[in-house]
């Protein structure tokens, strides 16, 4: 996983696609580690909730407290 999240954001919410890409990491282990797999959270959207997309802060907390439990 990157140790730097980009601070900049022009979007609410980033998209799949975005979020890998900040986090340097593939689909399928964003997959893995979004709820109720793993514990990033994520917005549902669409009438089925299969369009995910993510809060920036979430996804920069998340790293936050994965880089602490790593170091410790």
């Amino acid at each position: 996983m990157s140790s730097v999240v980009s601070e900049s954001t022009n979007h609410l919410l980033w998209t799949t696609d975005r979020t890998c890409q900040e986090l340097g990491i593939s689909p399928k282990s964003l997959y893995n580690v979004t709820e109720p797999r793993g514990d990033l959270g994520c917005v549902r959207l669409g009438p089925t909730g299969r369009i995910l997309r993510y809060d920036p802060d979430v996804v920069r907390q998340y790293v936050k407290a994965h880089r602490s439990k790593a170091a410790g």
